[in-house]
């Protein structure tokens, strides 16, 4: 265990950009393993030598029980030391996309206006909405193909328009014709087959934040029937 520990430390001091260039920090790490190691090798052979030198007249016996209980009680600190703590920022992110606030406005008329949005990692969402409803607008502004007037959107806790770390693990696919035919009322079927959460948007504003059911077709083609 002591061998893996100053191993993890000689790679975390040679991967450091502060210190790993260093040639006399180098050359200081190499003499304190060596010494170390030197340590090691005197107290493997001689042990019970010096233990008669440095406590005359105590059981040895006794006396080794009590280093390699010293030696365990070390081994697992050293065990608490190189384990992985998560950190805040490592636990489990489960939002993966969150807007805030968002607005987005247009010759004076707001075309999104959406207070609060959270959706979930691995949630399957299917945005639908007229013609002019903010769909579009409110992917461009989640990739941050345009910014908004207001309000901010977050990948993973991240704002979008100040990083661009995101993209990374972001997929998108934007046209046009593809997002009419993909979310027209004329395939509700298609996209309540696929997606277990709907987003019905009308004037930049969701309206209705639904789970998909053995109803959400019928009140999906009701809205749109009523709008046509």
């Amino acid at each position: 265990m002591t061998l893996t520990f100053l191993i993890h430390q000689v790679k975390a001091f040679w991967r450091s950009k502060s210190l790993g260039k260093s040639i006399a920090m180098r050359v200081v790490m190499g003499l304190l393993i060596l010494y170390l190691l030197v340590n090691i090798l005197v107290a493997a052979f001689f042990l019970d030598k010096i233990l008669v030198e440095t406590f005359p007249g105590q059981d040895i016996l006794k006396m080794f029980n009590s280093f390699i209980l010293y030696y365990f009680f070390m081994d697992l600190l050293m065990r608490f030391q190189l384990q992985e703590l998560p950190t805040l920022k490592d636990l489990e992110i489960n939002n993966m996309i969150e807007v805030k606030n968002l607005k987005k406005i247009y010759n004076g008329v707001t075309v999104v206006n959406i207070p609060e949005l959270v959706i979930r990692k691995g949630e399957t969402i299917g945005l639908v909405g007229n013609n002019g409803a903010g769909k579009t607008t409110l992917f461009r502004l989640m990739l941050d193909l345009i910014r908004p007037d207001a309000g901010e959107v977050l990948s993973q806790e991240t704002n979008v328009a100040e990083t661009e770390d995101w993209k990374n693990y972001t997929a998108s696919y934007l046209d046009e014709g593809f997002l009419t035919t993909i979310i027209s009322s004329h395939d509700l079927n298609h996209v309540t087959d696929v997606c277990e959460r709907i987003l019905l948007m009308e004037k930049g504003k969701i309206i209705q934040d639904m789970a998909t059911n053995s109803n959400t077709l019928q009140e999906l083609e009701q809205y749109f029937s009523v709008l046509t």
